[in-house]
């Protein structure tokens, strides 16, 4: 939306989001065509597929440095302002389902990428809940990222943040219990995950205020 002059370009992106895709989506329909399981392996184990995600990340983040360069110039409008700040929010937010995938992986290169694609937005400890909670307990009591019957989306919404935070930190304090570490220890993942998003948080604020 900046570089087609600004103004109501910077609603560009949500436009596409909550417009144009869902009209082509339904003018496409429904893609019936899978690889057959028996490819999944070989299909998984090519780089090409791997390297595709990992270039999602610098661009993520030049997309958010960028974006916040553009919305302190005190330059826009308002409405200029919160079309920029929506399309931050979908374009940055989108690393979720790259890091979704890569957090899959067993390679480190994979998970650390992933990790880092959570940063922007305070999502770290997806990496140790996801793979090591919601996949034990997944459609059950216990997991907190699915919804209970007939809850509201804002209980949903709180309860699941609050819950899987506190969930990943047992997780990670029962791992260096089975190796005799206490939880109060430099090998402990959450407490390094913990400390990502605040300190781009300050990155953010010295370089724009």
């Amino acid at each position: 939306g900046h570089w087609m002059g600004g103004g109501l370009w910077y609603w560009l992106t949500p436009a596409l989001f909550f417009l144009v895709i869902p009209i082509i989506d339904l003018v496409v329909g429904e893609d019936r065509i899978n690889a057959p399981v028996e490819a999944e392996p070989e299909l998984e184990s090519k780089l090409i597929y791997r390297v595709l995600c990992w270039a999602f990340l610098p661009l993520q983040y030049i997309t958010m440095f960028y974006l916040f360069a553009v919305m302190t110039s005190g330059e826009l409008a308002l409405y200029e302002i919160v079309g920029v700040t929506l399309s931050m929010i979908f374009g940055v937010g989108m690393g979720a389902t790259v890091s979704h995938e890569l957090g899959h992986r067993p390679a480190r290169i994979d998970r650390l990428i992933s990790v880092l694609m959570m940063v922007p937005f305070n999502m770290t400890d997806f990496y140790i809940y996801h793979n090591f909670g919601h996949h034990n307990s997944v459609a059950t009591p216990e997991d907190h990222a699915a919804a209970r019957y007939g809850q509201s989306l804002w209980s949903f919404v709180f309860r699941s943040i609050y819950n899987k935070s506190k969930s990943a930190w047992t997780i990670e304090a029962g791992r260096l219990k089975r190796h005799g570490l206490p939880a109060l220890n430099w090998r402990n993942q959450m407490i390094w995950l913990a400390i990502m998003p605040p300190l781009l948080l300050a990155v953010l604020i010295w370089q724009f205020g």
